[in-house]
């Protein structure tokens, strides 16, 4: 993900994945089955898809995403140009896709680990990290964001692409 496509096409893509998403998950019943019976879907309605490697982040460091847009921002200025981003200074991608788990020295974010009431008028708002998070200060992990806890060391690119 993110895939964009016309309506027509992806009509057609979501009935037929939904035909093979059971029988795909009977034969791999582990994770990415449903996405692997996209990709037959797809292939299946002869349907090709082209990759654009910078729309999205995800996992830092791995490749086939936008992290090389998000490194060309000079550290230093790489959480306070997150919060107020313009793309005629740097193009970044469009699209965060929260799957993975993000740390930084006691600053830790993970799906699994996000209140699930977080969109209630009555939760309190994330906590704001510093403004030079990412700048090669914050080396080091406290692993599920415990102060007490050892911790790990992370490079300065690392840093970056997880502030």
């Amino acid at each position: 993900p993110p895939y964009l496509a016309v309506a027509s096409d992806m009509h057609a893509i979501a009935v037929t994945w939904s035909d093979f998403a059971p029988r795909v998950h009977r034969q791999y019943p582990h994770l990415l089955a449903e996405m692997y019976a996209y990709c037959i879907a797809a292939a299946h309605l002869s349907l090709p898809h082209m990759m654009i490697d910078s729309l999205m982040v995800s996992s830092a460091g791995v490749g086939g995403e936008g992290w090389p847009l998000v490194n060309s921002i000079p550290s230093e200025e790489v959480c306070a140009f997150a919060q107020h981003p313009d793309n005629e200074k740097y193009p970044v991608p469009n699209v965060m896709h929260y799957c993975q788990r993000y740390a930084v020295d006691k600053y830790f974010w993970g799906k699994r680990k996000t209140p699930h009431d977080i969109f209630t008028c009555d939760h309190p708002l994330l906590v704001d990290v510093p403004s030079d998070l990412g700048s090669g200060n914050y080396l080091r992990v406290y692993p599920n964001s415990k102060p007490n806890a050892k911790p790990r060391e992370i490079d300065a690119k690392r840093e970056k692409q997880d502030a």
